[in-house]
């Protein structure tokens, strides 16, 4: 990555940490930690591509699983933002939006077959953009204004997505370019939660 790349990505990352702790209120408190693992899973993945300073296997180890924790702990975020959003009659039990972190569980039965991890990877992140882009509809119908924060932080990633698992000679070339959307997509999805907090329901 050049080193303005890197910057951003490092300045966003800890203004991430700063605006999660200084304007999300933990409520509910699931969502309230799952956001710092999340952002911490992040940090750890860009320190260890920054900061070579482990053994090239174990490095490449610990980064694969850290971006695979990230994976798992923005479903979670997705499962545990919808639970909050409906009322509470209406509402899955608790241990249901724990469910995608099994997504984890499924990474070393596959280890060996890079096409399978590449089809999880796809499905996985296609099925969470589709939730996303639903809830994004939703709350413009409602006129409410988290929406646009939803669409913006929606296209960074969804760039991301796109750069990562269908242009892979390009990506693989500028790996920068996949990093990017997925930061700036960040400060988006924390004001998402910030103008959604007035709507989560209690319980």
């Amino acid at each position: 990555m050049s080193i303005w790349s890197t910057l951003l990505i490092l300045i966003v990352i800890i203004g991430g940490f700063i605006g999660w702790n200084r304007y999300i209120k933990p409520t509910p408190i699931s969502l309230y930690v799952i956001g710092y693992a999340l952002l911490g899973a992040l940090f750890i993945d860009f320190a260890l591509d920054v900061l070579p300073v482990f053994d090239s296997k174990l490095r490449s180890t610990i980064a694969t699983w850290a971006s695979r924790g990230a994976t798992g702990m923005a479903l979670l975020a997705i499962a545990h933002t919808m639970r909050q959003l409906k009322p509470v009659y209406a509402r899955y039990p608790v241990m249901f939006a724990y469910v995608p972190v099994a997504i984890l569980g499924v990474f070393p039965v596959i280890e060996e077959s890079f096409v399978l991890i590449r089809i999880v990877y796809i499905m996985v992140f296609g099925s969470a953009l589709l939730v996303l882009l639903l809830m994004a509809i939703n709350q413009a119908m409602n006129k409410d204004r988290s929406a646009l924060g939803f669409f913006v932080a929606i296209a960074f990633v969804t760039s991301s997505y796109i750069l990562e698992w269908f242009l892979t000679p390009f990506s693989g070339r500028h790996p920068w370019t996949v990093h990017i959307g997925m930061t700036l997509a960040i400060p988006s999805f924390i004001y998402v939660i910030h103008a959604l907090q007035p709507q989560f329901k209690k319980g």
